[in-house]
């Protein structure tokens, strides 16, 4: 998720603030920005809202409506 660690630090934002505006462990964020997890729509799209951005931007285009596939998350 290399766009979604470069908006952060183009922002000033530590991980720990976009991780609370999610309402999610900082621990948990670190994992998301380096590709490790998934997060759910409603949290994507917090994170897009504080960061100032989109959530495309941040973690990709969005699939076409015939080529939906869920990613593979732990």
């Amino acid at each position: 998720m290399a766009n979604l660690r470069t908006r952060r630090l183009e922002m000033g934002k530590s991980q720990e603030e976009v991780a609370q505006s999610a309402g999610m462990d900082r621990s948990v964020y670190s994992r998301l920005e380096s590709g490790q997890t998934c997060t759910t729509q409603t949290k994507a799209i917090l994170i897009a809202r504080f960061l100032q951005s989109t959530v495309e931007d941040l973690f990709g285009d969005v699939p076409s409506a015939d080529n939906v596939t869920a990613p593979e998350c732990a």
